[in-house]
């Protein structure tokens, strides 16, 4: 029994794996056919006519002009001169906003620039006072005085030192 379903989900998927290969051969040989056609295509190809400057100059103004779905007919009609104008004056005027918004945007940055700034002196001077009361402290330690009784007890212990060393011997 076990045999058999193993048998059959063996072939089912063997069947599965076929038809994959063979649909993939035939896109294969579709796109064979159309690079046959392409190069055939190519090779037949006329050669494109010498044109002068102006001649080039005025295909690309025709190739942008017909891009950009520009029609002369809308210049040379009221109606759609009026509606240009209208796009254009739309326009100003979202550019002229945009404008404001940079201002306002670039203002409030140095606002807030500025609020640092102020913060950050504020707490450099702090910093600056309590470095100096801790760096006062360390240096009242080092009176005259207090550096003499340092270096007495310096010297006292390497006396010590020394005259223990001479007694071992």
């Amino acid at each position: 029994m076990r045999s058999f379903k193993t048998s059959t989900m063996l072939a089912a998927g063997l069947t599965k794996d076929r038809t994959t290969i063979q649909n993939e051969l035939q896109k294969i040989g579709q796109t064979k056919s159309l690079l046959e056609e392409m190069r055939v295509a190519s090779k037949s190809k006329k050669a494109e006519p010498i044109l002068t400057v102006e001649e080039k100059a005025s295909q690309n103004n025709k190739a942008e002009i017909k891009g950009t779905g520009f029609q002369m007919k809308m210049v040379s009609s009221e109606k759609g001169a009026v509606m240009i104008e209208a796009q254009r004056d739309s326009r100003r005027q979202r550019h002229i906003v945009c404008l404001k918004e940079s201002e306002k945007f670039v203002d409030q940055f140095y606002d807030n620039f500025s609020e640092k700034k102020s913060e950050i002196k504020d707490k450099i001077k702090i910093f600056l006072e309590r470095s100096d009361v801790e760096i006062e402290e360390s240096m009242s330690g080092l009176t005259d005085e207090m550096m003499l009784a340092n270096e007495i007890g310096y010297v006292n212990g390497i006396w010590e030192k020394v005259n223990h060393n001479r007694s071992q011997r």
